[in-house]
């Protein structure tokens, strides 16, 4: 981890494959060398060993939550949302865990209808947590890439409902807190 947190990347890639050779197959183990080959671009290796950890250790959040990350990426979404489901299980944020699982939004569509079927999902999801109740600080929504308006203008829509949406619950998280 020093070598990862010093940003030598390759130093510490080195040092986990060595680990992984001559250790017993070692979650965290996996899970760190995965993070080192992000950090360097090399997204199929990382893949490979998030899924080795996530193997080793099932319940591993650290590690499924950079498997999410790296899926996502990947727009992998149906995976990407299982893993997220999977990272929310007996979590305190697992509503919120859910919310990223249920909106994840492509980098590109295929068509229109697409487009159009995403944006009732989106809209559908965003109201029955609305009114399950089940509300977010607006800051870890933005942090947690929950909020995939980003993307939706490029699609020459009025993403005014949505953001309306997101809006609300921004307001009520401030009304429920200061009391």
């Amino acid at each position: 981890m020093l070598f990862r947190s010093a940003g030598r990347f390759h130093e510490a890639i080195d040092c986990y494959d060595a680990a992984q050779r001559g250790l017993p197959p070692d979650a965290e183990i996996a899970n760190n060398l995965a993070t080192a080959c992000r950090d360097l671009g090399r997204i199929d290796e990382s893949l490979a060993a998030y899924r080795l950890a996530v193997s080793l250790r099932p319940d591993y959040d650290g590690a499924l939550s950079n498997l999410a990350g790296v899926l996502l990426e990947l727009d992998e979404l149906e995976e990407f949302s299982a893993c997220c489901r999977r990272v929310a299980r007996g979590r305190p944020e697992a509503a919120l865990w859910d919310l990223r699982a249920a909106t994840a939004c492509p980098t590109l569509f295929d068509s229109v209808e697409e487009i159009h079927a995403y944006r009732e999902r989106l809209t559908r999801t965003l109201t029955e947590f609305a009114q399950t109740k089940r509300r977010f600080p607006f800051d870890s929504l933005v942090a947690s890439h929950c909020i995939p308006s980003f993307n939706l203008p490029f699609h020459g829509m009025d993403d005014r409902p949505i953001k309306e949406l997101f809006a609300a619950d921004r307001k009520s998280t401030r009304l429920n807190s200061s009391h």
